[in-house]
């Protein structure tokens, strides 16, 4: 497994440990897989708002969109997380 698809399965695990690792050797919060999707994103739709809260501190990039058109925000709303949906907007995340 790379560095990159194991910040994804932290994100989504919420392995808050593992996320700043990877994070701290210099892995890019900014990444996106094959479907154009962030380690933000990945969190975001597991309601992991730990590692979001993580990620938004290490300057991942709020509005990267994945490659049908969503961003982290619209995959909250989506899911139905309201804390990270606020999260996010108190970051400047705009649908």
């Amino acid at each position: 497994m790379s560095g990159i698809d194991s910040l994804f399965a932290a994100a989504k695990s919420d392995h808050r440990e593992m996320a700043t690792y990877f994070l701290d050797r210099g892995d890019n919060p900014n990444i996106q897989d094959s479907e154009g999707l962030t380690a933000l994103m990945y969190a975001t739709e597991n309601g992991n708002i730990n590692i979001v809260k993580l990620l938004l501190k290490r300057e991942a990039d709020i509005d990267i969109k994945a490659s049908d058109g969503r961003t982290a925000l619209a995959i909250a709303s989506k899911n139905g997380h309201k804390n990270i949906e606020e999260l996010l907007k108190d970051a400047g995340a705009k649908l």
